[in-house]
């Protein structure tokens, strides 16, 4: 004990120094790194919302734009059609007629009047001719023609058999001469009807889309991005710097189609681009702007270096201050070390401290004879003084053991279970008791007589059925007379404590019952795994829990093999519901290691049972959730078939059919096929119209309206992405194409 006390002290000081200031200095860079890292993330966050908004306010700027020039052409078309001269050439374009002249020069001066308007055009339809003004190379122009020979003659033959609202544009593709560049206009139309509500003739009002976009432009503060408009049917325009190519531009745009969101922003990793768009409501238009993503990064990596050069300075600071801190520290742990160093002798010298420690190592050492004798004797051993023994190997195990105070918690109840065999042994002659470490103790007793002790282990299976803050186990061995058969007896009980894992908690059984028992093989274990998944396959859920109820209730073998029985079964369950998840597409929550580590701590045989069983629930209910969804798949399907001709069809309608929301059928839909509503009603479609390109000669303009894809542009635009060619290029393939097939 000298040597102890003398030698420990000094040692111990540079020792604690250096925890003490490793402990103080991490704490305090982990602060430091995690106050700075929470103040970044927020600068950085706060830094891409600005960007994020400088960005939304350049489209939000050509979305306003948007809106006056709609209300520009609204304006015009309302003048144009209460202007008695200009009625005039609907239903009369007689060019050697004074008051026609007149009245085309009159249309003139309205196109000069605002720089908005590109041309304007006026369609007689009693005589199959057209007045327009239209603006190119700077100048003015003023002519008529015969429908047959103007240059937007396919828009005006359009014009009696579409719709069009004065209120929203159409976005299009025109040209002014044969020789000139085709442009992007947004063409407002107003029709003038008769009495009879037929159609006399239509004002066409277009706006330049370049005209747009540059007004985008000149707020956005010079910085290099592409602008882009969209219409509600994916057709675009853009201009600026080219960032996208066609395909990151029409993956964008679907995706923005595809969305429910007015406004938005998104990243484009092929391109190194961010895109940021918002929808007009007045005129049904996207905006959209992207930008490249070194903009904003560039500004971030500023940010970060600042940062950075900060966090050095405080962690600099931090460790003075761990240093300090632990000078401090170490000054009072010298006076406490002196302390603690008399405790410790004091408790060295403690006498019941040594009794336990002998027993202790007179039990798990194979070779007892140094300790049989005198110390025995010193330490008021007196196991060579019982008549007879019995032996009760306990496992203690805490209902509740805290992570951050289990030695506390420990010795609170190791000193309730003393108090509990206190009251349990108080009749019986003498007894030891010995903590053999990891929640085992040993207890000798002085009990020669096999049925005495049968009877001393019931009594202490009612002393701790009740017990609130732990529950004890125990073998327990009775017969032996000598003290030298006592190590080799605790080592047999050591070895069959784990079987106890098959019976209650709680439970004590004897060494002879224990030995008695069946032996559950290895055989049976793998028949009861492919009896249980066999069951799973073909959803014989009630026979697949029958077939575990019987595996855990048989006997099987001791605890070596246990875990390879418990694993064989877990695999087998595992890899089922791993091919059922892949297979339905279903979100069912396992996670095999967590299962795993859940069996192999539960304290009893009948734990592991009700955790198996569980799981089958939860299988049978995934398949229960299967049904029902397949049926609104099904129902999705079925109406798109019976109604993709029609152009409004869209997600909301299919939404209120099945009676979910649109989120839920988009989510659903896509988990079950793999595809999204909008691409499967897109590819339906694409199919119906190669089937009348190849079996009949319908026109390509009427096909557009029978597919639901609404105007021959659009339908060109979607059937060239999807097949690389036109749907004129594809009909003239058709006679090839029968080919291949018969």
């Amino acid at each position: 004990m000298q040597l102890l006390q003398s030698n420990v002290p000094s040692e111990r000081k540079d020792s604690f120094f250096v925890k003490v200031l490793s402990g103080i200095l991490i704490f305090c860079l982990l602060l430091v790194s995690f106050i700075f890292l929470l103040i970044y993330q927020n600068v950085k966050k706060r830094s891409l919302e600005q960007s994020y908004l400088a960005e939304q306010e350049v489209v939000s700027n050509v979305s306003y734009s948007a809106s006056i020039m709609q209300d520009t052409a609204s304006s015009m078309l309302a003048q144009l059609n209460g202007d008695p001269k200009l009625l005039q050439l609907i239903y009369s374009m007689n060019t050697e007629s004074l008051s026609v002249i007149q009245s085309m020069q009159l249309l003139q001066n309205y196109t000069r009047a605002s720089s908005w308007l590109d041309s304007v055009y006026i369609y007689c339809s009693n005589e199959d001719r057209v007045c327009y003004s239209y603006t190119i190379g700077g100048a003015y122009q003023l002519s008529f023609r015969e429908l047959d020979d103007f240059f937007d003659a396919e828009f005006v033959q359009t014009l009696e058999s579409k719709a069009y609202l004065p209120q929203r544009p159409v976005m299009r593709q025109t040209r002014y001469r044969s020789d000139a560049p085709s442009k992007t206009v947004f063409s407002y139309v107003l029709p003038v009807k008769n009495s009879l509500n037929s159609y006399n003739g239509f004002f066409v009002a277009n706006i330049s889309a370049e005209r747009l976009l540059q007004l985008g432009y000149g707020m956005a503060n010079g910085a290099e991005r592409q602008l882009l408009i969209v219409d509600a049917d994916g057709q675009s325009f853009t201009s600026g710097r080219t960032l996208l190519t066609d395909a990151q531009a029409a993956s964008v745009i679907e995706a923005v189609l595809d969305g429910s969101a007015e406004s938005g922003q998104m990243l484009v990793r092929e391109a190194e681009a961010i895109c940021t768009w918002a929808r007009s409501a007045d005129t049904g238009l996207y905006f959209l702007s992207c930008i490249p993503d070194s903009a904003i990064s560039s500004q971030l990596r500023a940010l970060t270096r600042w940062f950075l050069l900060f966090y050095l300075s405080i962690v600099v600071f931090a460790v003075l201050i761990s240093v300090y801190l632990t000078v401090r520290i170490n000054r009072e742990y010298a006076a406490l070390q002196k302390q603690y160093a008399l405790s410790e002798k004091r408790y060295a010298e403690n006498y019941s401290y040594i009794k336990h420690a002998i027993l202790r190592s007179f039990f798990t050492l194979k070779s007892s004879d140094f300790v049989i004798g005198r110390q025995f004797t010193d330490n008021g051993i007196e196991l060579e003084q019982y008549s007879g023994f019995a032996l009760f190997l306990l496992q203690l195990r805490q209902r509740e053991l805290p992570d951050d105070n289990q030695n506390t918690s420990y010795r609170r109840t190791h000193f309730l279970l003393q108090e509990q065999l206190e009251r349990a042994l108080a009749q019986e002659s003498r007894y030891e008791l010995v903590d053999m470490l990891q929640g085992r103790f040993l207890l000798v007793c002085e009990q020669p007589d096999e049925a005495d002790a049968q009877a001393l282990a019931q009594k202490l299976c009612a002393a701790f059925s009740d017990a609130a803050q732990f529950s004890v186990s125990g073998v327990w061995q009775s017969g032996l007379t000598a003290v030298d058969q006592l190590p080799a007896a605790y080592r047999a009980l050591n070895e069959r404590m784990e079987l106890l894992y098959f019976y209650p908690v709680g439970s004590f059984a004897s060494l002879t019952e224990l030995d008695a028992r069946p032996v559950f093989g290895r055989a049976q274990a793998e028949r009861v795994r492919s009896e249980t998944v066999q069951a799973l396959c073909t959803q014989r859920f009630d026979d697949a829990s029958a077939s575990l109820v019987g595996f855990f209730d048989a006997w099987f073998e001791p605890a070596a093999d246990m875990p390879y029985t418990l694993d064989l079964l877990i695999a087998g369950i595992s890899e089922y519901i791993a091919t059922f998840k892949r297979a339905y597409a279903v979100t069912m929550e396992y996670n095999p290691s967590r299962f795993r580590t859940e069996v192999l701590r539960a304290e009893s045989s009948r734990a592991v049972k009700r955790l198996f069983l569980e799981l089958v629930q939860d299988i049978s209910c995934a398949f229960a959730s299967i049904d029902n969804r397949s049926n609104y798949i099904d129902a999705l399907i079925g109406y798109m078939e019976r109604n993709y001709a029609d152009p409004k069809l869209n997600i909301d309608a299919m939404a209120d059919h099945v009676g979910l929301s649109a989120s839920h059928i988009q989510n659903i839909f896509k988990a079950a096929t793999g595809s999204s509503i909008s691409a499967y009603l897109r590819r339906l479609r694409l199919s119906r119209a190669t089937e009348l390109l190849e079996q009949t000669d319908v026109p390509v303009s009427e096909i557009a309206e029978r597919t639901g894809f609404g105007n021959s542009n659009y339908f060109y635009t979607v059937f060239k992405r999807h097949y690389s060619i036109t749907p004129t290029e594809y009909r003239a393939k058709r006679p090839n194409l029968k080919d291949q097939r018969s």
